[in-house]
């Protein structure tokens, strides 16, 4: 069994929270958080774009849904590690919320979503098949 590093708990999103960021380079990527927590966060990201992630390497958070608009805004992170098509993000300061805070946004998220959406859905599921970009 592998020891989890992180220092805090993670909240996963089972709401597809889409995010734009900007790599070092300029380039603009758009991407779903899949989970996120006080000091980092785990994105799934199209495939033709993996190749502008590089590990180690600086991003800054452009756009990102409005309940995360006062945390994440102009964030930037360290990629920390990256694998098929997802990637894991430390950002370089934690985010400006208690743990109670973060889980009460992402509930605010999910209870915003249609009841009748469900992430594992086949239709959607096929909307970002590793042959796509989204």
């Amino acid at each position: 069994m592998q020891k989890d590093r992180r220092k805090e708990p993670r909240c996963l999103i089972d709401t597809p929270l889409f995010c734009t960021i900007q790599t070092h380079s300029g380039s603009a990527v758009i991407c779903i958080i899949n989970d996120i927590s006080l000091n980092g966060a785990m994105l799934i990201v199209p495939p033709n774009d993996l190749i502008l992630l590089l590990e180690g390497q600086q991003l800054t958070f452009l756009e990102v849904p409005e309940q995360f608009e006062n945390t994440l805004i102009n964030m930037t992170a360290t990629i920390a590690w990256r694998k098929d098509k997802v990637c894991g993000l430390q950002f370089t300061q934690p985010l400006p919320l208690t743990e109670d805070g973060l889980i009460a946004i992402v509930t605010s998220v999910e209870n915003s979503m249609d009841p009748g959406f469900n992430l594992d859905d086949e239709d959607f599921s096929a909307d970002f098949d590793d042959d796509d970009k989204f």
